[in-house]
């Protein structure tokens, strides 16, 4: 019976100073919360990601589109520069031709005159 007393004083001691099974337990509980954490930190991470690699996307998208009407732009500016040089050009033809029929104008006013001065001379003499 002594022996008993013993084996369970023995037994009820190593329970109280063997905190293995408590350990075990805790270590248990503090790795499942985590992977749950982790778990949870990665899922974030991944979000981010996406959400990164989305904004690159849609800023490429609008600096593509930036280029593409800078492109439009540059090309509206020339049409009008052309547009322009054209309706110039035409008004310096348009004077242009005004010009000439002037000068044919004044040339046959000078002719005219000049006639009339060398009639009233042979008719002086």
């Amino acid at each position: 019976m002594m022996e008993k007393i013993i084996k369970n004083v023995s037994d009820i001691k190593s329970r109280l100073t063997d905190h293995r099974p408590v350990l075990q337990g805790e270590i248990r509980y503090f790795l499942k919360e985590f992977e749950v954490d982790l778990i949870l930190f990665l899922k974030h991470f991944i979000f981010t990601l996406t959400v990164i690699e989305a904004v690159k996307h849609v800023a490429q998208r609008i600096q593509q589109r930036e280029l593409e009407s800078e492109q439009i732009l540059v090309w509206c500016v020339c049409v009008c520069v052309c547009e322009r040089e054209r309706e110039r050009e035409e008004r310096r033809r348009q004077d242009w031709e005004d010009f000439q029929k002037e000068q044919c104008a004044l040339k046959e006013e000078v002719v005219e005159e000049h006639a009339k001065a060398v009639s009233m001379l042979r008719r002086t003499k």
